[in-house]
């Protein structure tokens, strides 16, 4: 089997006679062939942007460039989106009836379970730790305190919808300044993607095993590579962790067969990963909260006026 990525995966059955009787040897091997790499890309692009941004006014003629083809692939998109169910429609019921539908439910329901493991172990182990080793503090208490956020988060399954929520949340319960919260947020609700990051690792070695293609070490550094680089300039809208999970897939060469299964539970998953990208905002700016001496806030100029009225 060959595809479009860095590598594929064949197998060579070759037999031989041994004691009189024949016996098959099979091996595999790796055959490089020709693709695109994503992972430069990735990073081409991520550098890119940042000279860009230091540029100031003389980019802004690529700057308006780039805008224009956002806003004309967004209204691409919205078109696509009308015709989007009856094609998916076609996906699930042509991989449904190629398929055993008792064993395909088992394999879902076992990628479902390995999803939500991992987004609870980041989100209730690793960064919690995280946020108590650097701040000395309770991190389940942010979560409480942000509990309006994190809810809507999961119903709109979006980071960028959920944000006046979020500044809120920090801002009101957890008495966050204004100046750290109104830059960090809007900044990790596009690049701080953990959710959508461990969405892109998990469902390529899914994709892998239905195949049956085995991942090598470099296979897996290659995944956890190009979903981190992807995750950072990902737009944060619902379904986008499918586009990554493309990117990511092509990187490593491995075929599509199997992401009409993931088409049918991505609408569910896609709300637990935007969850734990809001979750994970609120621990951020608690941390940068915590090492950030800012000075005390000047008075508005209309609190003297009104001192002196009442004088």
């Amino acid at each position: 089997m060959e595809s479009g990525g860095s590598s594929s995966y064949m197998k060579e059955d070759s037999s031989m006679e041994v004691n009189g009787t024949n016996s098959s040897i099979v091996a595999k091997k790796t055959v490089m062939v020709d693709g695109t790499n994503i992972l430069g890309v990735l990073t081409y692009c991520i550098v890119f942007g940042v000279m860009l941004s230091q540029l100031g006014h003389r980019g802004s003629a690529v700057t308006q460039f780039f805008t224009g083809i956002n806003i004309v692939t967004l209204k691409m998109i919205k078109l696509v989106m009308w015709f989007s169910p009856l094609g998916i429609m076609s996906l699930i019921m042509g991989q449904m009836m190629l398929s055993d539908i008792m064993e395909t439910g088992q394999t879902i329901s076992i990628y479902i379970a390995t999803e939500l493991a991992g987004l609870a172990v980041h989100s209730l182990v690793i960064l919690p730790a995280l946020h108590f080793v650097l701040t000395r503090q309770n991190p389940y208490t942010v979560y409480i305190k942000s509990l309006p956020a994190l809810l809507t988060a999961f119903a709109t399954c979006s980071s960028a919808a959920t944000l006046p929520v979020t500044m809120q949340c920090v801002e009101e319960r957890l008495h966050i300044d204004r100046r750290i919260s109104r830059v960090i947020l809007p900044v990790g609700a596009t690049v701080n993607m953990d959710g959508a990051a461990i969405y892109a690792v998990i469902a390529p070695v899914f994709i892998a095993q239905y195949n049956g293609i085995n991942l090598s070490l470099g296979d897996v550094i290659t995944i956890s590579s190009t979903a981190f680089l992807s995750s950072i300039g990902i737009a944060s809208v619902p379904g986008v962790g499918f586009a990554m999970l493309m990117l990511v897939l092509q990187t490593v060469g491995l075929p599509d067969r199997g992401l009409a299964l993931l088409v049918t539970i991505d609408w569910l998953l896609d709300r637990f990963s935007t969850t734990v990208n809001v979750a994970s905002d609120c621990l951020v700016v608690g941390v940068v909260s915590r090492y950030t001496n800012l000075p005390p806030r000047d008075p508005s100029p209309a609190q003297p006026m009104l001192e002196n009225d009442m004088v």
